[in-house]
């Protein structure tokens, strides 16, 4: 399970530093667009494009945020679980004295 996060957090790592190309994109070319260069319509063509890659980004990120605060619990019950000197079962128990 560890490493499937592990896998997810380099990915989203990946996806960052494609999210930040793509945004110095769509800066460059509403830039060239400004200047003449670009075209209306080829602009937009190309802004839907980097839209739509951006919202895969968004998806990603939501979905890697879930599985780590899954991540997150699963670490917090293993610890409460282990915290007591007795184990889960005195953990869970209402005895405080046994004898």
């Amino acid at each position: 399970m560890l490493i499937e996060e592990v896998e997810r957090l380099i990915e989203l790592t990946d996806l960052a530093t494609r999210r930040t190309q793509l945004e110095g994109e769509q800066h460059k070319l509403l830039q060239a667009h400004y200047a003449g260069v670009i075209p209306s319509d080829l602009l937009k063509k190309q802004q839907d494009r980097i839209t739509a890659h951006l919202g895969h980004y968004a998806a990603a990120r939501e979905n890697s945020d879930d599985s780590l605060s899954w991540v997150v619990e699963a670490k917090k019950m293993g610890q409460a679980r282990t915290a007591t000197k007795g184990g889960p079962l005195v953990a869970c128990s209402h005895l405080t004295r046994v004898g």
